[in-house]
């Protein structure tokens, strides 16, 4: 038995021209299925209700983490001219160190008396319909720059550390 015959049938049985035909048709409806079918990748994600962000700055003035501190817990954060959906949970101050060399040319940690890293902690809740964790409209990612801003105070950040309750 040959596989196409002189008529050019497949086994006998179908025309190979009819044959991709009809299995084009079946991978157009597959695909259209699947589409109209599955679920949006917002609902395949496993729902995390809110994220912890901790940022830290680097080596600000004391006026900056003097008037920093005045936050209150539970300040909304600003985004443009609109409040989004994250709040401050808490401020830290903590000596900032500096690398620097003795006389006898070792390098060593020095704290500096003029300036204080400042750590942040917010809450935010998480965006489940994008793929990337945002708030307000800045992207929330570890090592990232992040303006943090309330109604009365605004500072660049990093980043540090991203985790989700929920």
């Amino acid at each position: 038995m040959k596989i196409i015959n002189e008529k050019g049938k497949l086994f006998g049985l179908i025309n190979i021209v009819d044959l991709i035909i009809i299995l084009a048709l079946l991978a157009v409806i597959g695909a259209v299925g699947v589409k109209l079918l599955a679920k949006p990748v917002g609902e395949t994600i496993s729902p995390k209700s809110e994220m912890i962000v901790t940022m830290r700055v680097r080596g600000a003035m004391l006026y900056f983490t003097d008037e920093i501190m005045k936050i209150e817990p539970g300040e909304k954060l600003v985004s443009g001219n609109s409040y989004v959906e994250g709040e401050v949970v808490s401020i830290e101050r903590v000596p900032y160190e500096v690398l620097t060399t003795t006389d006898d040319g070792r390098i060593v940690k020095a704290v500096d008396p003029e300036r204080e890293d400042i750590i942040i902690t917010v809450k935010a809740k998480e965006n489940k319909n994008s793929p990337t964790l945002k708030i307000g409209n800045q992207d929330v990612r570890i090592g990232r720059s992040f303006i943090f801003k309330t109604q009365t105070f605004e500072i660049s950040a990093t980043i540090e550390t991203v985790t989700f309750n929920g």
